[in-house]
């Protein structure tokens, strides 16, 4: 007595139907048995096993034993693979954030028969980043940010069959500060805009314009738009107006803008009388403080310009004049106007020369 499965081998899909048959010549028909090398117990007896949708638990080594009471029992086996590929995991969770500069490594890892073969695309790339199942991310940029899907596939039954899983990949960056321009001209009691923008990842947790002291201007945020209005500015408040922008990661941001004001003449200089005796020589000093800083000055007396042969003008430095009296006389005490003038005003100060008393 022959005994036989068909088929001797199979190699189907997980979910896919099984029948495997056993038949016999011997004679009186004989009784089938059904075992599986492994199985938890023995299979429903008769000449077919029929599996309606495989598991790869199914996999294995199946005999049929045939036997009519006549001689020994006659056993024939089938050998059955279960093909598939189970949706691949990675061995993290997502979205992984990394501080520009950081580093990774990303595994992805799937179930499957025959083994599966890897590789990594980004953003839907037709091209692959990586050929295998580990992604090394090496000091990431901002660029690095995305999602990357790894593919797990394999080829069940001449046909390649693909599972895939995404990671998005989130990189956090310190912020960088711009300011449209880095020097603002206006004249004095102007009101001054100043806006600066900021960009980094997370935005901001902490944003500010500060003044030339350091000290902090009311300013409105508009998402990464700061912007701070400084009313009726002194030309005691030109200088470095700074915003600093931070987020947690690295180092603040900071960008300056150099705000000039430009201003008439103010004088600087003392104002008391000069006490001189007669005989004497004296140099009246007249100094003032303006921008832009091109001075001129002129000197009068009585609404008359100073004219005598013994009356020199000089300009020692820039913002700086001197009116000097040689051998000074008794008409010359008196008051004298110095006006100063550039291209934003004039003004004008009074300077008396008195006789000395001893």
């Amino acid at each position: 007595m022959s005994t036989a499965i068909t088929p001797a081998s199979a190699e189907e899909k997980e979910g896919d139907p099984l029948t495997l048959t056993c038949t016999s010549d011997g004679n009186p028909v004989p009784t089938f048995t059904w075992s599986k090398q492994g199985g938890a117990g023995p299979l429903p007896a008769g000449s077919m096993v029929q599996i309606q949708s495989l598991s790869r638990e199914d996999a294995g080594t199946y005999t049929c034993t045939a036997s009519n009471g006549i001689g020994n029992p006659q056993a024939a086996t089938s050998t059955v693979d279960v093909l598939y590929l189970d949706t691949p995991t990675i061995n993290t969770t997502s979205p992984v954030t990394l501080e520009e500069g950081k580093s990774t490594a990303i595994q992805c890892s799937a179930m499957a028969n025959p083994a599966a073969s890897f590789k990594w695309r980004k953003d839907g790339s037709g091209d692959p980043e990586v050929n295998g199942n580990i992604l090394t991310l090496s000091q990431v940029s901002r660029d690095s940010e995305g999602t990357y899907t790894c593919e797990a596939s394999n080829t069940m039954k001449g046909a390649l069959e693909t599972e895939e899983v995404s990671v998005n990949l989130v990189v956090n960056y310190p912020a960088s500060v711009t300011v449209s321009s880095a020097m603002v001209t206006v004249d004095e009691n102007d009101d001054v805009s100043l806006s600066c923008t900021a960009d980094s990842k997370p935005p901001p947790t902490s944003f500010t314009w500060t003044d030339t002291n350091g000290t902090p201007l009311d300013s409105q945020r508009d998402g990464f738009t700061l912007q701070a209005t400084i009313p009726d500015i002194t030309y005691q408040q030109a200088g470095s107006y700074t915003c600093t922008a931070s987020n947690g990661v690295g180092d603040a941001g900071t960008a300056e803008v150099d705000v000039i004001i430009e201003y008439p003449p103010k004088f600087d200089h003392s104002r008391d009388p000069y006490p001189v005796a007669t005989g004497a020589t004296v140099a009246l000093r007249c100094s003032a403080s303006a921008v832009p800083n091109e001075i001129t000055f002129s000197w009068s007396r009585d609404g008359s310009p100073v004219s005598d042969d013994r009356f020199t003008v000089t300009q020692p430095a820039p913002g700086a004049s001197l009116l000097t009296i040689s051998g000074v006389q008794v008409e010359d005490y008196g008051t004298y106007r110095c006006t100063a003038t550039n291209q934003k005003g004039e003004e004008s100060d009074n300077i008396v020369l008195q006789p000395y008393d001893k």
